[in-house]
């Protein structure tokens, strides 16, 4: 018997060496793929192949967007719009309705000789004639003879005229000048870095910021995170990761200050957002869950959003635009969810070469999509239909 089963093994194993191997189907050259990726075959025969696809816009996406920009004027009011300008209303105080600040410098007012309030106020005309001229450093120690002045509304004024003359070079000039003038301080740092902002100057701004955050000792309190989240917005992409583990840091001391822990929510989201490239359905629940949950944001658009940030970048295969589609169908109530999914499922189908067991679950789901009564309908039930009813028509061309 021993004999017999060897002699079966032998031929077997004859027979298979001598059979020919089967000759790979090749995927069609419509379909991209990617240097390093493959053709798959699945159980049923047919070939897998990674499929890419534009994704629709989504204003859901626009609407729950993270945007710290709002951080990057601060200490700025709301109000304060910082330019090469006297911000004390200087004119009005020494003349005429009618005549402007630079009218006086002309009329040589600035000369005048006055005592108290009088002599603040041509002081600091003088202080702008000087700049007006080109001469920044003489109109700026001109006016930090004034920060102590009790003259109303002078005071805060010459603070912001400091940071905007200031401002008015790069960040290299400010910082020669705050030595000279001996003009240092985080409070006066945070008001350059803001003012840079708004002067649309956001390399000086990260220059100065960096500064302040490197004379920043106390590391304790809603300042030392704003200027944490002035850096990570400003900072290169490559090296925002820095700054976020420090703002995190912060965020989960034993008693956060608040300001610190919904910053670091924004942030912490706002750099996921931003990276080139996000493929994790779970990543953007890690990463903005928090952020969301701040906001009220409901569960059904944050699965929206999920699968708006998982998008494929690059040509992907079926269970992964199946896994899209399904985050998309949880929350049709979202203006274009519906073609977030669709799409979706059309890339599945195609990436089966319209055959398979992924088809048979993507017409499922888009038959469930075209019945669900909460849908708000941005793609046309027809071609919901097609898809249900002819999915063999995506891969005719």
């Amino acid at each position: 018997m021993q004999a017999v089963w060897r002699a079966v093994v032998v031929a077997a194993v004859a027979m298979a060496g001598c059979a020919t191997a089967p000759r790979p189907r090749v995927a069609p050259a419509k379909e991209r793929i990617e240097p390093g990726q493959r053709s798959w075959r699945i159980g049923s025969g047919s070939t897998r192949v990674p499929i890419a696809a534009d994704r629709p816009l989504l204003a859901a996406f626009t609407a729950l967007m993270p945007d710290p920009e709002h951080e990057l004027r601060w200490p700025l009011s709301v109000s304060a719009h910082p330019e090469l300008e006297p911000s004390f209303a200087i004119a009005p105080a020494l003349a005429q309705p009618g005549i402007e600040w630079m009218d006086l410098c002309r009329m040589g007012v600035m000369n005048r000789y006055g005592s108290g309030q009088l002599r603040d106020l041509t002081t600091y005309l003088r202080a702008w004639c000087l700049v007006a001229d080109g001469n920044l450093d003489r109109g700026l120690e001109t006016l930090v003879s004034l920060q102590s002045s009790v003259t109303p509304q002078l005071g805060p004024a010459v603070r912001m005229d400091i940071a905007s003359i200031l401002a008015a070079g790069t960040a290299d000039d400010a910082e020669n000048l705050i030595a000279k003038h001996q003009l240092g301080g985080l409070d006066r740092l945070d008001l350059l870095a803001g003012t840079f902002v708004e002067l649309g100057k956001r390399d000086d701004a990260y220059a100065i910021n960096q500064r302040a955050l490197q004379a920043d000792r106390a590391a304790v309190h809603a300042s030392s995170c704003r200027r944490l989240a002035r850096a990570i917005v400003l900072a290169p992409a490559d090296v925002r990761e820095g700054p976020l583990a420090d703002l995190r840091q912060l965020a989960e001391q034993d008693k956060p200050d608040r300001l610190c822990v919904a910053l670091h929510h924004e942030l912490a989201c706002w750099v996921f957002m931003t990276r080139e490239a996000m493929t994790s359905l779970t990543g953007s629940m890690v990463h903005c869950g928090p952020y969301w949950q701040d906001h009220g944001v409901p569960a059904e658009q944050r699965a929206v959003i999920e699968a708006y940030v998982a998008w494929p970048r690059r040509p992907a295969f079926a269970d992964q635009w199946r896994l899209v589609a399904d985050h998309a169908a949880r929350g049709l109530a979202i203006e274009g969810a519906d073609e977030l999914a669709i799409r979706a499922l059309e890339a599945a189908v195609r990436s089966e070469r319209c055959t398979g067991l992924q088809v048979k679950a993507a017409r499922t789901l888009a038959r469930r999509i075209l019945h669900e009564p909460s849908r708000k309908k941005t793609v046309d039930d027809a071609r919901i239909r097609w898809l249900i009813d002819q999915p063999a028509q995506l891969c005719a061309d």
